[in-house]
């Protein structure tokens, strides 16, 4: 997702739970068969449900379609790479055999913190639509918005200046990036 600002360790932490017990509830079942798998599937029967939520939300992105001055036609930028349904099976079924008595492989914690990941970046976006729907300071339509698609796509700007937006509420007007030095002809 670029460098549009959506990843945060904090968040992750249930994905990361989530992915590490089901990766090793089997050996953890062999050292100890009293443990319980209660809170891990909790956590990871809420990721499934958002996964969906977003999902939808991708669909009806996907339904939305703009003209461009040459005339193609363009889907709403999303980002691309949410985990698929069928790569977060059931819980009843992560450690059942099937009729071909084969165990499917439990998702990486990749796949989960993708579901995390997309689920803030949907956040995000509808915070700077929201954001730019009550500026008054500027004439520039989906200035804030606009600013998160850029810093989402590949290459993505270094800096997202709509992140610190949507904290603080005050624009970035400057020209360079915070992260760098000013330029020599520039006053700090």
């Amino acid at each position: 997702m670029g460098r549009a600002g959506v990843y945060d360790a904090y968040e992750q932490r249930g994905a990361c739970y989530a992915a590490s017990y089901i990766k090793n509830w089997p050996l953890l079942q062999r050292i100890s068969p009293a443990l319980s798998l209660a809170a891990a599937r909790d956590e990871y029967e809420t990721l499934r449900t958002e996964r969906d939520h977003t999902a939808a939300v991708h669909t009806a992105y996907d339904a939305f379609q703009y003209h461009i001055i040459n005339g193609d036609k363009l889907p709403r930028f999303r980002p691309k790479s949410l985990t698929p349904a069928a790569r977060l099976p059931e819980p009843a079924r992560l450690y059942t055999p099937d009729t071909n008595d084969s165990i499917p492989t439990p998702p990486s914690q990749k796949a989960l913190s993708s579901v995390v990941n997309h689920g803030r970046w949907l956040k995000l976006i509808d915070a700077a639509h929201e954001f730019d729907r009550t500026a008054v300071d500027t004439k520039i339509s989906h200035r804030e918005a606009t600013c998160i698609v850029s810093a989402s796509g590949g290459g993505g700007n270094s800096v997202n200046p709509a992140e610190r937006v949507l904290q603080t509420g005050e624009r970035v007007r400057r020209r360079w990036s915070p992260s760098l030095p000013p330029p020599a002809h520039q006053p700090t």
